[in-house]
């Protein structure tokens, strides 16, 4: 969704070890109406897909949650934020994709991680990759547009 959402130019860093696998992105877009419909589209897609097959095969899914108590606390500090994980209930290695997103004037913010998470276990690595981005987020604002 995001690779056709109208972007004009986009920014990316991915750094992996063994063990995870983090990914950060600016996008940026005509108008800050273009980048919060984007936004709001995210939002749309996880809330229509809480739950999706895995795409190799086999009975396993992945499910969605939410961090609404994250996204909430960083509206009251003035940052638009939507904060989600979506963990594979596989029989085998656990495995999860954490993501934060934030909006600020004509500009996506993307962060993602992939690493050994547990739908129990997914709370305390987003709280840790929000604290990572608080730092960054508020600098969105000083980008030369």
């Amino acid at each position: 969704m995001l690779f056709r959402s109208g972007y004009t130019n986009t920014l990316s860093a991915g750094v992996s070890t063994d063990e995870v696998s983090l990914h950060r992105a600016i996008a940026g877009y005509e108008s800050a109406d273009a980048a919060r419909a984007t936004f709001r589209a995210l939002r749309d897609a996880v809330a229509s897909c809480p739950v999706y097959d895995n795409p190799y095969g086999g009975e396993d899914y992945y499910t969605a949650e939410v961090f609404e108590s994250i996204d909430e606390a960083n509206a009251r500090a003035g940052t638009r934020t939507f904060t989600f994980a979506y963990t594979w209930s596989g029989a085998s290695d656990p495995f999860g994709v954490l993501y934060q997103f934030a909006v600020v004037d004509n500009v996506l913010y993307g962060s993602n991680q992939y690493g050994a998470w547990t739908a129990e276990s997914a709370g305390d690595a987003v709280t840790t990759l929000d604290r990572d981005n608080a730092a960054l987020i508020p600098l969105l604002s000083r980008l030369q547009r």
